[in-house]
């Protein structure tokens, strides 16, 4: 479209030969004149002042400003979002630092009337900033299939994040496609380190002995890449236990892969105890070990 606008001096003549300068506002971006976000234009004899092509950019109000001699005109349009992205979530809630989110479905829906689109779109998602560097989720892009659709598996959420946000869902390059986007309250602080145990039971003979490959274990991994945690130092502590077996020490420290295995265990007496595994501010793990025959 081609608006115009005509200029006349204060005894309503027209103005001849005088410079109209066109920009934007509003709501909606990427509006352009031509190939210009702006564009200045001499009045013709008739006080008229034409604007080149003007191309309406993504959904929103778009006003299109005409000014001279520090006198300003505007014209507006408001325009709706040609297709839009729609998920299969809206709004989680009860998150902590470093937890997996269930897989989001995410397709292109026409703006008519919600129907598939058959296109493959590139479809981005970005989280909100947490701090400085730092976002609260994963980012990542993935193509749909011809229908629109695809499905965004795998996501966790930082795991030094503490505050709530929202994950955007966009078509990359394509601003006429409104996005949508998963909310989440405050996230509550977690150990960005999980810990868990080898297995939960543990046999050994009246004089016998767990040690090394053979004795109880945890494994520490931290939450945002599953990476083991090294160097970390576990305490390990017998509860009911006394006449039953004995503890060789009472620490151990993780090594390379993140594994802490206990100090040696010895039967000494027939029955059944519970040994505690406990890393610095994580949960402990239990194990029972029971002294046979």
């Amino acid at each position: 479209m081609h608006p115009k606008v005509q200029v006349f001096d204060g005894d309503g003549n027209f103005v001849d030969g005088s410079a109209v300068q066109f920009t934007f506002g509003g709501t909606g971006g990427g509006d352009q004149l031509g190939s210009s976000s702006s564009a200045t234009v001499t009045t013709d004899a008739s006080g008229f002042a034409e604007t080149p092509d003007w191309t309406v950019g993504s959904a929103g109000t778009h006003v299109l400003h005409a000014t001279i001699d520090g006198v300003t005109s505007d014209v507006s349009v408001t325009s709706a979002p040609a297709h839009h992205v729609s998920l299969s979530i809206h709004s989680l809630s009860g998150m902590k630092n470093g937890d997996l989110l269930p897989s989001i479905d995410a397709a292109v829906l026409t703006a008519s009337n919600d129907t598939l689109l058959d296109e493959v779109f590139p479809i981005v998602l970005a989280g909100s900033p947490h701090e400085t560097g730092k976002h609260i989720f994963n980012s990542a892009s993935q193509s749909s299939n011809n229908r629109g659709k695809t499905t965004f598996s795998g996501l966790s959420l930082d795991a030094e994040a503490q505050t709530g946000g929202a994950l955007v869902f966009s078509v990359s390059g394509e601003s006429a496609i409104a996005a949508d986007s998963v909310t989440f309250d405050a996230i509550s602080a977690g150990s960005p380190i999980d810990v868990g145990g080898s297995q939960s039971s543990y046999s050994v003979a009246l004089r016998g002995l767990l040690s090394g490959t053979n004795a109880p274990s945890v494994q520490l991994k931290d939450h945002k890449d599953r990476n083991g945690v090294s160097g970390m130092q576990v305490a390990w502590s017998l509860s009911g236990c006394d006449g039953i077996i004995s503890l060789a020490g009472t620490t151990s420290n993780s090594d390379a892969t993140g594994k802490a295995v206990s100090p040696d265990i010895t039967g000494i007496g027939i029955g059944s105890c519970s040994l505690t595994a406990k890393a610095p501010s994580l949960s402990p793990t239990s194990f029972t070990i029971a002294v046979t025959p």
